[in-house]
């Protein structure tokens, strides 16, 4: 049997993108508003700096951590991440007024946690839905609380499930003392651009926004700990603390395990792939690249890096995932510029 087509003619169409179609547009106007990105770093209208996390890479990555220092660290996470939002909430301070200031507060809470991917507190009912790793978001809680009641709150959590998480509420009875005063200093005008969608998904995966002075307090608290990091592995890492060494080597794992190709020929190449990927993050941008053997090894210089240790062990990973060998990996400071030498741990004749 013969099948006849008839071509017929038809009006142009615009071509309409679907992933366009599938963003979330006043949540990307609402990101675009608070936060920058300049230099590879990211930050917020006040000057704070920010890391762009996928939700499963932070877990992941904390489980790491956590093993390495072979010490259940859960409080010590929830806590940094209290004292962390407080300072940043206090000091923003906005003026409700005078009526309802704790209907404002609440209302402009669940904002700023919308707009940094933090999920959907429930203040009523003490849950935290959509949010992510739970002792980072108990503590973003607990902070909150203590915001609105202006006064010390106990809080314990528990994961109801992936996407739920239920806190238990305690008056500890003691006053919240005046905070610290604190100033960014990554100042910038160039607002930060995400194809975001709905529920702070990239490609359909959840990330967050969370701010580097996190991780910064979760090194000091955790200071003192001994790691569970071999003679081997100690050699691939320059002369630091071992909190410091195992927050290296889980973002090490990360970026090995991870989605990001880097795919580095030469000098321009590792420009290129760092200022694609890490800058993206808030890890910063290289300001140059440099061969320094024949076996792979490079000298990266940094202007801003908020990170040190997880910024090392991005590139270390990056550098494995290239050259495919373990790499080891020093660094220098100098003149504020930040000099990195990644090579091979193995001795090539």
């Amino acid at each position: 049997m013969k099948m006849k087509f008839q071509v017929t003619r038809c009006e142009s169409m615009p071509i309409i993108d679907e992933n366009d179609q599938s963003l979330d547009k006043h949540l990307m106007n609402q990101v675009s508003n608070k936060f920058f990105s300049e230099r590879g770093f990211i930050s917020d209208v006040h000057g704070w700096s920010w890391l762009l996390w996928r939700k499963d890479e932070i877990e992941s990555w904390w489980r790491t951590f956590e093993e390495i220092i072979n010490h259940p660290l859960g409080r010590k996470l929830s806590n940094s991440a209290c004292d962390q939002h407080e300072m940043m909430i206090t000091n923003i301070n906005p003026d409700f007024g005078r009526f309802f200031v704790k209907k404002k507060k609440i209302d402009y809470i669940k904002k700023y946690w919308k707009s940094n991917g933090w999920g959907e507190p429930d203040f009523s009912d003490n849950t935290i839905k959509f949010g992510g790793l739970s002792p980072i978001f108990s503590g973003f809680f607990q902070a909150s609380l203590e915001w609105f009641a202006e006064k010390r709150i106990k809080v314990t959590w528990q994961d109801v499930n992936s996407e739920l998480i239920s806190l238990n509420v305690e008056d500890s009875g003691s006053n919240i003392p005046p905070p610290d005063l604190s100033i960014g200093k990554y100042i910038s005008e160039r607002q930060l651009q995400i194809d975001l969608e709905t529920g702070w998904r990239i490609d359909g995966q959840r990330h967050h926004l969370l701010p580097t002075g996190l991780f910064s307090r979760l090194q000091k608290s955790c200071s003192g700990f001994a790691a569970n990091i071999g003679e081997d592995e100690r050699f691939g890492w320059p002369e630091m603390d071992d909190i410091s060494i195992a927050m290296a080597i889980a973002a090490r794992k990360n970026f090995i395990l991870g989605e990001e190709l880097f795919l580095a020929a030469d000098e321009n190449g590792w420009m290129s792939n760092i200022k694609s990927i890490f800058s993206k993050k808030g890890l910063g941008n290289p300001t140059s690249v440099k061969y320094i053997d024949g076996n792979g090894g490079v000298l990266v210089k940094f202007e801003t890096y908020p990170n040190i240790p997880i910024l090392l062990g991005s590139l270390s990973g990056a550098w494995t995932r290239c050259e495919g060998r373990p790499a080891k990996i020093n660094f220098q400071e100098r003149n504020n510029i930040l000099e990195i030498t990644i090579e091979s741990k193995q001795n090539i004749a």
